[in-house]
């Protein structure tokens, strides 16, 4: 890496995981196996926010291919918040920016909530790590996150737990929790 940094060198390669990832998201190709490549959901639709989820070429399903996403866009953000513009940035290095879309892309068509969730948190540590950032800037954009949060969690639950989860997770409440019984 050009800053000097062994650790985001490590991880700088995961470009080529995103591009072939993509490639598989495009072409909706499945491999062998039940969680890898393009896993459909027999819906029988050609539109990939709705046919399936990316379930990675790396093997592990997912979940592994959502934090490899969430990782890759982490080092993109970096660059970015590292730049002395922004803005200039973005527009002048066409090859982060298209690859933390594309990493984003790919990051959502997993529907890994636990990959969501890493890249959230870990968006949060960059940006109020970084010195680049205004306090009045972080405290802005904290409140803007929290409200946009709730209105998430509020309208639509289902993102953070699906529906036959909620019902098999309801009834193990209801039959194990015994008020009476100080259980």
């Amino acid at each position: 890496d050009k800053e000097g940094n062994p650790i985001l060198s490590i991880f700088n390669q995961l470009w080529i995981v995103m591009i072939a990832n993509f490639i598989v998201i495009v072409f909706q190709i499945q491999l062998p196996g039940y969680i890898d490549g393009w896993i459909l959901n027999n819906s029988g639709s050609l539109n990939p926010l709705s046919s399936g989820r990316l379930g990675g070429l790396q093997g592990g399903g997912p979940n592994v291919i959502g934090i490899l996403c969430a990782v890759y866009v982490f080092i993109c953000i970096q660059k970015i918040i590292n730049s002395n513009d922004i803005f200039f940035y973005i527009l002048s290095n066409k090859l982060n920016s298209v690859l933390a879309l594309i990493s984003l892309i790919n990051l959502y068509l997993t529907y890994s909530r636990g990959s969501y969730l890493a890249l959230l948190i870990g968006l949060a540590l960059l940006v109020f790590n970084s010195k680049k950032i205004s306090r009045s800037q972080k405290r802005r954009l904290f409140y803007i996150v929290t409200v946009f949060s709730f209105l998430i969690i509020y309208l639509l639950p289902s993102v953070f737990l699906k529906q036959s989860n909620r019902f098999f997770l309801n009834a193990l409440a209801i039959e194990n929790v015994k008020p009476f019984k100080g259980v």
